[in-house]
Formats: C-alpha cells, sequence, structure tokens
C-alpha cells in the first residue's frame, strides 16, 4: 500500500501539498505526537517543513501516529499514513520524530518507543527535534551520547551528555533543540537545520 501524506499548508491561504512521490523507494518515517496545543503551528512551520525536505530530496515521507486519526489544527490538516503499531522497521532508512509542541511527555506512545529502539538496533539514522527528543531517551538509546534539547529540559534524557542549544551529531543520532513554538530571535527554528543534516545522514535515492 503507497503511503499517502496530504498535508494541507497555510502559505498564502491554505495550500495543498499533495501526494508524497510514487516512485520514491525510499521511505523515512516520522512518528508523530497525537495532540499539542499548538497543532496548527507545528503541522505548518514543523512537520510540514520536514516532510517537504524529504520529498524534495527523492525520499517518501510516512507519517505514522498512535491512532491514525487525521490531525486538525486550524485549517491545517495532516492525514497519518499509517499506526505506529503497523509499522515494519525494516521497511525505512530512517526515523524523524518532530517535537509537535506542547512540552515533553505529550502523547509517547510506547510503540513509537518501541520503534526508535528498533531503528537502533538496525543502525538506522535517528533524528528528533525538542519534545521528540524524549522518545529517544525512553528507548534507551541517548545513554553516554551528546544531545541537544532547548535549555531546561535536559534533565530528561538521563545518561545522555548535553550539548547545548542548537543541533548535534552524535554517530547515527541527530538532535535539536527548537521547534517553531520554541524559537526567538536568540534561539531561532532549527526544524530546516535538523531535517537537511538529517536527509545527509541517509542513504541517497
Amino acid at each position: 500500500m503507497k503511503a499517502r501524506a496530504a498535508l494541507l499548508l497555510a502559505m498564502v491561504g491554505v495550500v495543498a501539498l499533495g501526494l508524497t512521490p510514487a516512485w520514491s523507494q525510499l521511505k523515512v518515517l516520522l512518528i508523530l505526537k497525537g495532540g499539542s496545543q499548538d497543532m496548527e503551528l507545528m503541522l505548518k512551520q514543523e512537520t510540514g517543513v520536514m516532510i517537504h525536505l524529504l520529498n524534495e530530496a527523492g525520499y517518501q515521507a510516512v507519517v505514522a501516529t498512535e491512532n491514525g486519526a487525521t490531525l486538525t489544527g486550524g485549517q491545517t490538516s495532516l492525514r497519518p499514513d499509517l499506526k505506529l503499531s503497523d509499522v515494519v522497521m525494516a521497511d525505512y532508512v530512517g526515523v524523524l520524530v518532530p517535537c509537535m509542541g506542547f512540552g515533553t511527555g505529550n502523547g509517547l506512545a510506547p510503540e513509537g518507543v518501541a520503534l526508535v529502539r528498533r531503528a537502533a538496533d538496525l543502525n538506522l539514522p535517528i533524528a528528533a527535534q525538542n519534545g521528540g527528543v524524549e522518545f529517544l531517551a525512553r528507548a534507551g538509546v541517548m545513554s553516554g551520547r551528546r544531545f541537544s534539547i532547548f535549555t531546561g529540559l535536559q534533565g530528561i534524557v538521563v545518561g545522555g551528555i548535553y550539548a547545548g542549544m542548537g543541533v548535534t551529531r552524535d554517530g547515527n543520532i541527530l538532535t535539536s533543540s527548537t521547534c517553531p513554538s520554541r524559537a526567538t530571535a536568540e534561539f531561532p527554528d532549527t526544524t530546516a537545520e535538523l531535517t537537511t543534516r538529517f536527509i545527509a545522514m541517509l542513504p541517497k535515492p
């Protein structure tokens, strides 16, 4: 079954980005939380940006959530391709976990945590932004690794080595600190940098 991501993104009004390129055989899994008080902002400026950059680079971005229900914020919506419980990790070349706002502890589905652990076992590239880094911590893949997360949240990554704000790579794991809901003039949004650097870690299409 071909993955479909029907993302409605407001640029000038609301624009449909359409389907993931059908020709792409290299799939990247995006693990999304099922809820956010910043849903419209995170769908437009975080998840939407990630999907766009992946598709532009020739990858098939496959979105999975705990229940598979459509995510809606304002006039922006995203229909997941499948449930986390239906994901076969060996079908993917990497995993990307957006923050989705609303701080940490929001919708950390055990299936998502297990998929991150499985991706690490397969030595796949894994990237996560701010609140998404908690998935990696819960999966037990951050012990002894350097990481970035928004200052004040580093305590959730037990056993990790806090590298400060920005984007940090340690082996096949890439983490960043600043999602759109946290961005300021001093600490700009790291979504595009995280995704671009993650793409560089993936096998080429």
